[in-house]
């Protein structure tokens, strides 16, 4: 059986597909993150077989699995594990059949679900400000 991951951020998802799911603040990434502490291209989530991986892009911030910093080498996460990027906490949640089917009609959902359910951008607003209370939160500002 194929297992299915879902990306939660700010109250928004995202499905998680076969390529690399990229967050950031950059409008060339899969999770556009309106927030100071997160870099324009931040962390990346991808699949490795029926797991997923996290690596940090060379962030400003940080990218963080459980409090413990994820440098550009790819670490494994699971459902259980908490990722934040800059002040952002990132879950990623497994998906059954039923609740793939809730995604198809759910308009809290920011994903947009197509035939073969290709993720689409999701844009997540936060009122965050990085930790030393500046706005700057990216690479290359």
């Amino acid at each position: 059986m194929t297992v299915s991951y879902r990306v939660e951020a700010g109250g928004k998802s995202s499905l998680l597909g076969p390529t690399e799911f990229v967050i950031g603040r950059s409008l060339y990434c899969t999770m556009i993150v309106d927030d100071p502490s997160v870099s324009r291209l931040h962390a990346s989530i991808r699949r490795s077989g029926n797991r997923c991986e996290v690596a940090d892009l060379g962030s400003r911030n940080g990218t963080f699995v459980n409090d413990k910093k994820v440098g550009e080498e790819p670490v494994p996460v699971t459902p259980d594990d908490e990722i934040r990027v800059g002040n952002l906490v990132i879950r990623l949640v497994e998906v059954t059949e039923s609740s793939r089917e809730q995604a198809r009609t759910s308009p809290h959902l920011i994903y947009a679900a197509g035939v073969d359910d290709a993720p689409t951008q999701s844009i997540v607003k936060t009122n965050c400000r990085s930790p030393n209370g500046s706005d700057e939160g990216g690479k290359g500002e």
